[in-house]
């Protein structure tokens, strides 16, 4: 059984349980974060790089190559980062410089 969920901003969002039922609980998600897939161009942008650097962090044979970095998602021909994770690495590079990492 498969099942789209939209927030209202129209953005796919992943529930955290589907029963077998006919019912879909989205009222519980994992560790109370609302998951989104964004796409490769806005996480690019959210990192402040273009999509080839972004492809190099992720190219274990790259020089550039940035271990830490979330994995990407696949889903059918869309590739896509988890949103969270995404503002979790950023957070971490925060406070690798020593910076404020804030809410």
């Amino acid at each position: 059984m498969h099942m789209k969920v939209e927030s209202q901003d129209n953005q796919w969002i992943a529930p955290a349980a589907v029963t077998s039922g006919p019912t879909l609980d989205v009222s519980v998600m994992v560790s109370a974060k609302q998951l989104r897939i964004i796409p490769v161009r806005e996480t690019a942008t959210r990192l402040n790089v273009g999509r080839s650097t972004l492809y190099a962090w992720l190219d274990q044979k790259s020089p550039s190559y940035k271990p830490d970095l979330p994995k990407p998602v696949h889903l059918g021909k869309s590739t896509g980062f988890i949103e969270h994770e995404i503002d979790d690495f950023i957070r971490c590079l925060m406070q690798a410089r020593g910076g404020d990492v804030g809410a």
